[in-house]
């Protein structure tokens, strides 16, 4: 997987940077997860700072176009990103879990 980044715009008045680039694999296309370790080890930002934006496949080529955002600290991340249902579904069972486990 080769990962290249084409543009990079500071965006100071919401505390981030906003990235665009392309990238080239083989085999299916990668994760978001997989994009964003990539990212933060050539960024060199921490992982949960990164937020994948788009990530678009050309037909019957390997290669994707991405747009994703790094935040400078957390609070502005937990501040500006919107959490959906599906995210919100993973923390409550992460928490009951915790719970579970806890009371054992």
């Amino acid at each position: 997987m080769q990962l290249t980044i084409t543009n990079k715009k500071e965006n100071k008045m919401l505390d981030r940077f906003e990235v665009k680039g392309k990238l080239v694999f083989n085999g299916p296309t990668p994760s978001k997860l997989v994009l964003t370790e990539a990212l933060a080890k050539k960024m060199e930002v921490d992982m949960p700072l990164i937020v994948i934006k788009k990530l678009l496949t050309n037909f019957g080529i390997q290669e994707a176009n991405f747009s994703a955002v790094a935040y400078y600290n957390p609070e502005s991340l937990k501040n500006i990103e919107v959490i959906t249902k599906h995210q919100k579904k993973k923390i409550s069972e992460a928490k009951k879990k915790e719970a579970k486990t806890e009371e054992e």
